[in-house]
């Protein structure tokens, strides 16, 4: 009635049945809309149902979304008005009701026990279970199949640790598809080609696939995506308004092929999907968490991507250019995400990204600006005041965010992001996050004056030989990074001569800004006042209609602003 094949007559009847409340509209979905077309669409689309409501309090809405996705939404004010009401949280189901289900479903399937008590494996299931999505996957795999998944929870504590469940998530969801893909067929080939449709939808940035004629899905994947849709197992299902079309049935499912492939390819050496995209940064801390979980307690992080990132300066092998840069600039993201909370192993990492953050010019292959980028990212993260491993902060942080800014923990400083966005931008939100340790005599301090030159001279060497943009957003991101690594005690020349080159922008500077005001550096801020090096710069990042920042740290700025405000032309002397 309200599409376009409806009378006006129909869409305004719809619209009135819908202020009045004798329709409810629900709406599934909101994560995928941003995912596949960014949150301005998600802005628009809360603008037309606030529309359509008109005010009135009878009408009745119901929008469904994941919980980190739609935290993140309503921070950065994507949802309108909307984003003021109090959410309704469904909760998992609890481990006794799940129990009771699986015992109930499976009770002629389960292994004899002495007494007549349950296995203690049933009762570790149902706890893994107590996601919607895994009890799903427990009943599409069936009685036959019933003892490969109890075979997941041998010897698993009765209260294990979060960190330990969710490890155990990760093998039945890995268990899972060794027996989906077994009884379809497809275990020799089936995580390899999944791969790739799930890689074709990363390329894309979109969260469905089409089978057509003439391309690599229809001629040879098709029929695995159209036998992977029916029962029992429904990996994809149809897309009702286009034909050929599939995605698959939880973005979680999607997730996990891809940690799989990516686990497999960095075991093994051999790159496919790591090589052929370079937007891994689009993946959300699920997909690293199961990267992790797939690795297990494994030092990997060493081994298998910082010995890698070192052996592929020495030998690219036959990847061209193009594949090189996208393997090092997913291998730079998988670090910073992943890298634990241990120094040791950082200041190898950090060791690494500084030969591909300033390359050797004749280095086996060209070290692109877009790679570099991300280097800067990895070495924001790494850093040890930041929350380690990063890919936990990610998914914990959205529903903690507190809204009122706190210099000393949270700051609205410009990175470039990319996170359920169609095209990275930079942007202040969310803001760089410290973890609050006290002390800064050990560490990584000792490293701290090497790496904030690295990034200064990455900077200074920018003459833009590639895409504006990439070489704006390598600007952006090791200013950002500067924040952290930046010694207490500044070189002057040093900032002065950054805060001069043409190529700094204004969030560059106030970035900058950053750095020098949370280290105390009145002295160094004093001697900027009148060199025209903040002019024009304008506010501070705002937020939620607020400055993000404190009233001190807006006083010390706007003093810069002010001072420069009277200055004609910047000056680069000392």
């Amino acid at each position: 009635m309200i599409g376009s094949k409806g009378t006006v007559q129909e869409q305004e009847a719809a619209r009135q049945l819908i202020r009045e409340g004798e329709v409810i509209v629900i709406l599934d979905g909101l994560d995928e809309l941003a995912r596949n077309w960014g949150q301005n669409v998600v802005k628009n689309f809360m603008f037309e149902l606030e529309a359509l409501v008109a005010g009135s309090g009878k009408a009745r809405i119901v929008v469904s979304c994941r919980n980190h996705i739609f935290e993140t939404l309503r921070k950065t004010g994507s949802l309108g008005n909307f984003g003021n009401g109090k959410p309704i949280k469904i909760s998992a189901f609890d481990c006794g009701t799940v129990e009771n289900a699986l015992r109930k479903k499976f009770e002629h399937a389960l292994p004899p026990t002495s007494k007549g008590r349950q296995p203690d494996e049933l009762r570790a299931l149902a706890l893994l279970a107590e996601t919607p999505l895994l009890y799903q996957m427990v009943l599409s795999a069936g009685e036959q199949h019933l003892r490969e998944l109890l075979g997941v929870c041998k010897d698993m504590p009765k209260k294990p640790k979060a960190d330990v469940l969710e490890r155990r998530r990760t093998d039945l969801q890995d268990k899972w598809f060794e027996v989906m893909l077994k009884e379809t067929g497809e275990a020799k080939n089936g995580i390899k080609n999944l791969g790739l449709i799930a890689g074709d939808m990363l390329k894309r940035r979109s969260d469905v696939v089409e089978i057509r004629e003439g391309g690599q899905i229809a001629s040879n994947l098709g029929p695995l995506i159209q036998r992977l849709s029916e029962p029992p197992f429904v990996l994809f299902t149809g897309e009702q308004q286009r034909r050929n079309t599939y995605a698959f049935s939880h973005q979680s499912l999607r997730e996990f092929v891809l940690a799989k492939c990516v686990h497999q390819e960095i075991i093994e050496g051999e790159f496919d999907l790591l090589t052929s995209s370079p937007s891994f940064d689009y993946e959300g801390g699920e997909f690293y968490a199961r990267v992790h979980d797939l690795f297990g307690i494994e030092p990997y992080i060493e081994e298998h991507i910082i010995k890698r990132l070192e052996s592929l300066l020495r030998n690219p092998g036959s990847l061209c250019e193009e594949q090189w840069n996208h393997l090092a600039r997913n291998l730079f993201e998988m670090l910073g995400e992943l890298l634990p909370d241990d120094d040791t192993i950082a200041e190898k990492a950090t060791g690494v990204a500084l030969k591909y953050l300033n390359p050797n010019p004749n280095a086996l292959r060209y070290v692109s600006f877009k790679t570099r980028y991300n280097v800067a990212r990895c070495l924001e993260r790494i850093h040890d005041s930041a929350p380690r491993p990063y890919n936990r902060h990610t998914l914990e942080f959205h529903s903690t965010w507190p809204k009122s800014p706190r210099d000393d923990r949270h700051v609205g400083a410009h990175a470039i992001r990319g996170f359920h966005l169609l095209k990275q931008e930079p942007r202040p939100v969310p803001p760089l996050v410290f973890n609050g340790k006290s002390s800064r005599s050990g560490g990584l301090m000792h490293l701290e004056k090497i790496v904030s030159k690295a990034l200064i001279d990455a900077v200074l060497q920018l003459d833009v030989p590639e895409m504006f943009e990439d070489a704006a957003f390598l600007g952006i991101n090791c200013t950002h990074a500067l924040i952290r690594w930046l010694p207490q005690t500044p070189d002057p020349g040093q900032i002065q001569e950054i805060l001069a080159h043409r190529y700094t922008s204004k969030p560059m500077k106030q970035n900058i800004f950053w750095a020098l005001y949370l280290r105390g550096a009145k002295g160094i801020l004093r001697c900027l006042k009148r060199k025209g090096f903040f002019k024009d710069c304008g506010p501070l990042a705002w937020h939620d209609g607020k400055a993000w920042a404190s009233e001190k740290a807006l006083n010390a700025y706007n003093e810069l602003l002010q001072a420069d405000s009277q200055v004609k032309q910047p000056s680069d002397k000392s």
